[in-house]
């Protein structure tokens, strides 16, 4: 049990620390090289892409769901569970990867992503199907994070950009392209493929994995019991916490049960910060770490530029079917620019950051690319050309592809060794809930915005045909010609004001990139560093 005395009495704990820089280390000799980085890196690559597209691949497949299942009622729970249960678990991920083998964890949560996959795909009743995705959304918690963690022991701190940055475009990726290939194996294959497609994906990897040996994450307490390193995991802290974000969307904002909901949210989430105050620094998420600035601006970052990424994902496919008169499967081609350019600009960011040393400019100039790109959006029309909304994707992508890895960077050169994982895992935390948040937001501002947008422009269409016909290209040509133009016309200003929320989270997402420190990877002493020594200097001289 942590030592809470101890704890109180020192309010800034002191973490043994473990050098970060020094290039000759005998860590640094069992780092991953040649053939086995590149297959292993492959293998997390794979994983964090099936991952990535079983988080929105359902998009597309919901009205076939409905139809199959007749569950219209549960239609929220299709996508939300899965979301839900990853946001909830990833704080618990970042602790078992502190303190358990890496190899071992990592292959635990890709299985149980599995089972929830193969579940979801073989799914006979709604129910089932939501329990399956609850399940997949609980191992994908540890997926992306898993990651960050073996990446962290592979390789040295300047080249990690690059390899985080791989990650991080592909997940983005993968989250744009999820509709896409769910709206392609929906209409020529089944839904259940939806489910299946990550399987073979997932079971070539752990292959891989379990084959290749990486480096193990050195501890100061190995000798620890089995009971001993439960007791470090926090679970009483994970089991308040987990309920402060559970939720659905059966009710409306200002119902009741929500209100209700939001109170009792709040009620847990300030039990949580007790505990964990009082479980000190062994708690799941040490809130001494929350006083660095660094991690702040750095959740602030990942919240609001992933929370801009998944309304743009979501809603601009609407767009190009609805307004530009795209099918299903052409609108995920277009949505292209953004996906591609995002990943050529986070490799650019990685060999800039590899070569310069410094992570922060990136991150303010991708915080101000994202931000104009989003803002040119609001121009929007439907008489707007190709060559504007492609170029306008690229400014998103470039924006993107140089601020999103260097956030993981900048808190892995801020933090004590022993705090990697957990900070990992709390600003992959901060990526999923931004995503959750604002496509929730994104629904509300958008079918609140659309009925007053129908009644000036096509006032002869009631909102309810649109709502229940729905907004494809196909449907929306169905209706009288003297009539199509001002409903395209109506759902691009109900889209306008929906993006508006994703300028919003890109101009806060931009002002907090320049809270990561201007330091460079490169130097001697990381920040962490200093900080140790001086620690340890102050501990010798109070107790001398």
């Amino acid at each position: 049990m942590p030592d809470y005395h101890v704890f109180h009495h020192h309010p800034k704990p002191r973490i043994p620390h473990v050098s970060k820089t020094q290039p000759e280390t005998q860590a640094d000799q069992s780092q991953l090289q040649g053939w086995r980085l590149y297959v292993v890196m492959g293998a997390l690559v794979f994983a964090t892409l099936a991952m990535a597209l079983s988080s929105s691949i359902v998009a597309t497949a919901i009205p076939v769901l409905t139809s199959h299942f007749h569950s219209t009622e549960d239609i929220g729970w299709y996508g939300s569970a899965y979301l839900i249960a990853s946001c909830a678990l990833i704080p618990l991920a970042g602790k078992i990867y502190t303190s358990y083998d890496l190899k071992s964890s990592y292959l635990a949560y890709m299985s149980v992503f599995t089972i929830g996959s193969i579940v979801s795909g073989a799914a006979n009743t709604s129910s089932m199907l939501i329990a399956g995705r609850a399940v997949a959304g609980a191992g994908s918690s540890g997926i992306i994070t898993g990651a960050l963690a073996i990446i962290n022991v592979s390789v040295t701190l300047d080249k990690k950009s690059l390899l985080v940055g791989l990650i991080q475009s592909l997940a983005g990726i993968g989250v744009v392209l999820g509709p896409v290939v769910g709206g392609a194996l929906t209409e020529h294959a089944s839904w259940r493929w939806c489910f299946f497609v990550g399987v073979p994906v997932c079971g070539a990897a752990m292959l891989v994995l379990a084959a290749v040996p990486f480096p193990h994450k050195q501890r100061e307490d190995q000798n620890l019991t089995a009971l001993e390193k439960i007791k470090e995991l926090d679970l009483i802290g994970c089991s308040i916490f987990a309920p402060s974000v559970w939720g659905g969307s059966k009710y409306r904002w200002s119902s009741s049960q929500v209100i209700g909901l939001f109170c009792g949210s709040g009620l847990i989430f300030i039990v949580f910060l007790i505990w964990e105050s009082y479980f000190g620094e062994k708690a799941m998420i040490p809130l001494h770490m929350l006083r660095r600035q660094v991690i702040v601006c750095g959740f602030a970052t990942n919240g609001f530029q992933m929370g801009g990424l998944m309304l743009i994902s979501y809603y601009l496919p609407v767009w190009f079917q609805s307004v530009k008169d795209a099918s299903p499967t052409m609108s995920g081609v277009m949505t292209l620019p953004q996906s591609l350019s995002q990943m050529l600009f986070s490799i650019v960011a990685g060999l800039g950051v590899a070569h310069l040393g410094y992570y922060a400019p990136w991150a303010i100039i991708g915080g101000a690319f994202t931000a104009l790109g989003t803002g040119l959006m609001l121009t929007f029309t439907p008489e707007t050309g190709a060559g504007k909304w492609i170029g306008y994707q690229i400014l998103l992508g470039c924006g993107r592809g140089f601020v999103m890895q260097n956030v993981f960077i900048a808190a892995q050169a801020d933090m004590p060794k022993e705090l990697e994982d957990v900070a990992s895992a709390f600003l992959v935390f901060a990526l999923f809930l931004g995503g959750a948040i604002f496509v929730a937001l994104g629904e509300t501002i958008f079918y609140n915005a659309l009925p007053p947008e129908l009644a000036k422009h096509a006032p002869g269409i009631p909102t309810s045909s649109i709502q229940k016909g729905g907004l494809s290209a196909s449907t929306l040509n169905k209706l009288p010609p003297s009539l199509v133009s001002g409903v395209k016309l109506a759902i691009n200003n109900a889209l306008i004001k929906t993006f508006y929320l994703a300028l919003g989270g890109s101009l806060i997402g931009f002002v907090a990139c320049w809270g990561l420190k201007w330091y460079s990877v490169k130097k001697q002493a990381l920040p962490s560093d200093v900080e140790a020594k001086a620690g340890r200097d102050g501990s010798h001289e109070g107790t001398g």
